[in-house]
Parts: structure tokens; C-alpha cells; sequence
């Protein structure tokens, strides 16, 4: 083999656990993202339901 293709074949296993780093990083940014998003929208769920309960009582309960 010649030497560029030797060379090449010697740093493919760094290159390689280089990638692997980087996606699981990305990975992880995702699943931290989702998590603020899915708690997010159960926030403002619970706030909206909050709202609403003033009106509930003052309509007689009737709410559902």
C-alpha cells in the first residue's frame, strides 16, 4: 500500500471516535431540547387549566 492510503488507515479509528463524541453530543442537545419543550407545554397547560378554574366556579362548576 502506499503511504497516503497507510496514513489514512492509521487515523480512521481517531476519526471515528471523534464522530461518535460529536453525535452523542448532539444527541444529548436534543434530548435536553425535547425536555424543555415537554416541560414547556406542560407549563402552559397547567396555566391555562389554572385560568379557566375561575370561570368553572363562576359558572357553577360546569366546566367539563
Amino acid at each position: 500500500m502506499d503511504p497516503v492510503t497507510l496514513l489514512l488507515l492509521g487515523t480512521a479509528p481517531a476519526a471515528l471516535r471523534v464522530a461518535d463524541t460529536y453525535a452523542r453530543c448532539l444527541l444529548l442537545r436534543a434530548r435536553a431540547e425535547l425536555a424543555r419543550a415537554q416541560a414547556q407545554t406542560v407549563r402552559t397547560a397547567q396555566t391555562e387549566q389554572t385560568a379557566q378554574a375561575p370561570d368553572a366556579e363562576a359558572n357553577g362548576g360546569d366546566a367539563q
